[in-house]
């Protein structure tokens, strides 16, 4: 019998798994949804649609609902990880019609591959609100169409005025900040272009971006003096362990440690 070591985490939109095992064989099936997956170590032979490949370290693995696949390890060791989406989210993830599929199965990108990984450990440590996961995938699935081949729809993109806006907005309410999805019909577009525009303009997704700002005005607050409780609370943290949680790993100190250096 196959040894497997397994995670799984399921949101609103979207299932995450992890795999480590090197000894199983996945016979032949099926999936009502897509399956995006990459290597995190080994190989593996996949059969796809009656036509055989090899999916190294690091690969892409994009499978549309309905494909016929089987896999297996083509090396003495095998971990990957799966994201499974139902077309409906998917479509509401990316802002794109039901209808839109990957055209290639196995596309190389180091990059993306990388990206999946992140994103999936993030989700099974389960510290990042699900509105903040969705984006980021949403986000995510334009990129891995892209590579895949796919021809994707004109999206309206928004323009740099309104993304000043958007930090604005965001700077203004930092204690309760607004949800993306609502900002974004304010303006007329979708979640997913806002938050790839404002990436494009700042460097980071929104919420990442307000995430940095709190640090530093929390840094700028300690430095004056003021009570960890009230900084944690003006700046908008559930509670005084996770503004020492985020403090501490953007820092490297603990809010307190940070206040009493001289």
């Amino acid at each position: 019998m196959s040894n497997i070591k397994s995670r799984f985490r399921r949101c609103n939109q979207f299932e995450v798994a992890w795999f480590n095992c090197p000894d199983h064989v996945f016979p032949k099936h099926s999936h009502d949804e897509f399956v995006i997956g990459t290597n995190l170590t080994g190989r593996e032979t996949v059969t796809l649609d009656r036509r055989s490949f090899e999916a190294m370290n690091d690969q892409l693995t994009l499978y549309n609902p309905g494909q016929v696949q089987s896999s297996h390890a083509s090396s003495d060791e095998w971990s990957f990880i799966s994201i499974y989406l139902q077309s409906t989210d998917f479509a509401k993830l990316a802002s794109l019609e039901e209808n839109v599929m990957f055209e290639k199965p196995a596309p190389a990108s180091a990059y993306l591959s990388k990206t999946l990984a992140a994103f999936v450990s993030r989700v099974l440590e389960g510290s990042i609100s699900e509105d903040a996961l969705n984006l980021e995938l949403g986000d995510i699935l334009h990129d891995l169409f892209l590579v895949s081949g796919t021809k994707l729809p004109h999206i309206h993109q928004p323009s740099e005025a309104q993304m000043n806006a958007v930090a604005e907005q965001l700077l203004d309410q930092i204690s309760e900040p607004p949800h993306i999805a609502d900002i974004a019909s304010r303006y007329g577009i979708s979640a997913v272009a806002l938050v790839r525009t404002f990436k494009k303009s700042f460097g980071l997704p929104p919420y990442e971006w307000l995430n940095a700002k709190r640090i530093n005005f929390a840094r700028q607050k300690l430095r004056h003096g003021q009570p960890l409780s009230k900084v944690a609370h003006d700046l908008g943290y559930a509670d005084q362990p996770h503004f020492n949680r985020r403090f501490k790993a953007a820092t490297g100190l603990t809010p307190a440690a940070f206040q009493q250096m001289k």
